[in-house]
């Protein structure tokens, strides 16, 4: 999944304010999360996203045989994994027998939701105040290795309970889901956190002073809203499938900065629009390509079917090019090849 470097933000809610599990935003909430449970321990929490009973959690949280027993509303429903999106680590479960008032949809916060609004988090543990902290973050996803953006939220105490956990607005809108977290509030390295899903032993860790609670609060980080959005549109169509864009090519650092293209997919929409080998991405979309980080970003933003105007450096001259913004199911065989393996190169 992600990894990304931690700014010293305490919350700003205070120590009288009402206990999570009274909030009456939990009460509602209960209606639209489910205890997922396997071998009689309970592994995670999904989100209902869908009235055909279909729900949203990290992979994390789900049965390695993608069968789980799940509990809402204080019904008990047997679960199965109908998708798992290889990019982001996002699983679709189905829940058996599913009535549509047993509970109640959720929709993905937009994209308006502010930097220090109020949320409520649900872990394995129960829900805890938490604070969104940060929307400009990139981080790093893995399996995939491609970057994107992603919120920093902030959670009141101390835990490994995050991974997975749901973060919701003041209006029970669904605003992310913690892929890693950091909970030591020590300025130390950490290395390999996440459970495999993010990792980078060169993030620090700083002394945190939050402004409520018990004195510790744990950093998570989860797919921007923009993502997290593309993802449930895509687990709810009749495939289940999340179309990624991408414009089929392989990019690294250029020696004058910018990303050079190290590879084309051949028949992608980049073949396509005629950028080559060699050739050095300066601006995309109006945003200037310092490095390949820039231009993964504004790649991953894009929306399928639509269209990047890019600069292109090419024997000191500098060219408009615009390329059509394809899917990653166009390019699965590219993506799974030699080059792609070598992990030099940003895919894109």
């Amino acid at each position: 999944m992600l990894f990304s470097a931690v700014s010293a933000i305490g919350l700003s809610l205070v120590t009288q304010a009402q206990a999570p599990a009274q909030d009456p935003l939990w009460g509602r909430l209960q209606r639209s999360v489910v205890e997922i449970q396997f071998a009689a321990e309970v592994s995670g929490v999904g989100v209902l996203i869908d009235n055909r009973g279909y729900f949203l959690a990290h992979s994390n949280s789900v049965s390695p045989i993608g069968l789980s027993l799940g509990m809402i509303g204080g019904r008990l429903v047997s679960m199965s994994v109908l998708k798992t999106d290889a990019e982001t680590q996002m699983s679709l479960l189905r829940a058996d027998a599913w009535k549509k008032e047993f509970g109640t949809p959720i929709r993905v916060a937009p994209q308006g939701s502010a930097v220090g609004e109020r949320l409520l988090a649900v872990t394995v543990k129960g829900p805890v105040r938490a604070e969104l902290t940060s929307k400009s973050k990139v981080g790093q996803m893995r399996p995939s290795l491609r970057y994107a953006p992603l919120s920093e939220i902030t959670l009141e105490g101390l835990g490994s309970e995050t991974q997975g956990a749901l973060a919701f607005n003041s209006r029970g809108e669904l605003v992310g889901v913690l892929g890693a977290a950091l909970a030591q509030p020590s300025r130390k390295a950490a290395s390999g956190f996440g459970g495999g899903g993010f990792g980078n032993p060169d993030v620090e860790i700083r002394s945190l002073a939050p402004t409520y609670g018990p004195g510790a609060v744990t950093i998570g980080y989860a797919i921007g809203p923009d993502l997290l959005d593309r993802v449930v549109d895509g687990f709810r169509t009749p495939n289940h499938e999340v179309r990624h864009p991408t414009i089929g090519v392989f990019f690294k650092t250029g020696p004058k900065g910018g990303a050079i293209i190290e590879a084309v997919m051949p028949g992608s929409t980049a073949f396509t629009a005629g950028i080559a080998l060699g050739d050095v991405i300066r601006e995309a979309g109006g945003t200037p390509i310092k490095t390949p980080v820039d231009l993964a970003v504004v790649l991953f933003d894009q929306r399928v079917g639509g269209s990047l105007e890019l600069k292109v450096e090419r024997n000191g001259e500098i060219y408009d090019v615009t390329v059509e913004v394809g899917s990653t199911s166009e390019s699965e065989l590219f993506r799974k090849s030699s080059m792609f393996q070598r992990n030099v190169v940003f895919p894109l």
